[in-house]
């Protein structure tokens, strides 16, 4: 079995892995670690082994953090030049990492022709750090999703990736290859419009291959909704991506940011504008899962365990930025990263 082939079968069954754990009660939460003052985490990705991988505003450092080594602290993973923030990551190929960096500031917010999607090699020591390209026309990068290659694939192919732009409400698809890039998802299967849910405030995204839904926030229109997407290869270009039904809009109210979501569509969204982690549930009951108490700050993503000691494992990120603060002129207490631990319904 090709290295390959064991990446797309272990995106597909991430979040089937995910599942069980999803539908069970919390036993335990914990804070794991906190980072520096003025550093608010921002996503999280999990790599095979365990170790965590956490980008930040107002840092261009790609941080690492190893959860099974007790006592250990955050590591400098990479450094990308001439920015000043880290977005969205995901995994394209076995402990090949694509994430989003551009400059932002609370006070001046996104500038424009900063931003960038790179790529992380963790096979390599030291891990090797290289751009797949400049978005010029990017208003403010955020979510970023894979979606996993053929299983069947006779070449080593990467995942591709999905990445919005909140401001331009934009979903843009990226070959992290090549670096060839397309918007996609302008319309849905019977060619109506994209909805208010994916116009300006898009956030979060989380593609699941089990279902083959994308499942996506709205910050400013309080929205979680998903929809059906339809992937093409192509011999000589990028995939197609189109919707193969109609946009959903699993729950309105909760102001999500980034999430974690289970292959049957059980979702904790981080409610960083009201510190708040909700679960939604795929029926669209939502409820407080961690309230502003056991939190401390503003929530900002979510991933499950990957290994087999940490699959009922829920990681959240947090900014540091306390409730009610002025946000156009709080500086951070430092982002953390909590553990939610699920109790074993085997």
């Amino acid at each position: 079995m090709s290295l390959f082939f064991m990446f797309a079968f272990s995106l597909c069954n991430l979040a089937s892995i995910a599942s069980a754990a999803a539908q069970s009660p919390a036993s335990s939460v914990e804070t794991l670690f906190n980072v520096s003052r003025g550093i608010e985490l921002e996503n999280i990705a999990v790599r095979s082994n365990g170790a965590l991988l956490l980008t930040a505003l107002n840092s261009p450092v790609l941080h690492q953090y190893k959860p099974y080594i007790e006592g250990s602290t955050s590591e400098t993973v990479v450094t990308v030049p001439n920015v000043n923030s880290l977005f969205g990551i995901s995994e394209v190929s076995p402990d090949i990492f694509a994430f989003a960096a551009g400059n932002y500031s609370r006070s001046t917010s996104a500038v424009v022709k900063s931003f960038s999607v790179w790529a992380v090699n963790l096979r390599t020591y030291p891990p090797v750090l290289s751009k797949i390209t400049d978005l010029p026309n990017a208003r403010f990068l955020n979510g970023l999703t894979s979606l996993p290659p053929p299983v069947h694939s006779k070449k080593e192919v990467n995942a591709t990736i999905l990445l919005s732009d909140t401001i331009l409400g934009q979903i843009y698809h990226i070959d992290p290859t090549t670096g060839a890039l397309e918007a996609v998802l302008q319309s849905n299967a019977t060619g109506a419009a994209r909805p208010a849910s994916l116009q300006p405030g898009v956030n979060g995204l989380r593609y699941v291959p089990a279902s083959r839904k994308l499942y996506y926030t709205n910050t400013i229109a309080g929205i979680f909704g998903s929809i059906k997407i339809s992937i093409t290869p192509s011999a000589s270009a990028l995939p197609a991506v189109t919707a193969d039904g109609e946009w959903q809009n699993i729950v309105s109210g909760p102001r999500g940011d980034d999430f974690a979501v289970a292959s049957d569509g059980t979702a904790y969204l981080s409610g960083n504008p009201v510190n708040t982690v909700f679960k939604v549930t795929p029926d669209g009951v939502s409820s407080v899962f961690l309230n502003s108490t056991v939190l401390g700050s503003g929530p900002t993503s979510g991933a499950f365990g990957r290994t087999w000691k940490e699959q009922s494992s829920l990681y959240i990120t947090t900014n540091g930025i306390p409730v009610g603060a002025n946000l156009s002129t709080v500086v951070s207490d430092g982002g953390a990263v909590l553990k939610v631990s699920f109790k074993d319904t085997c």
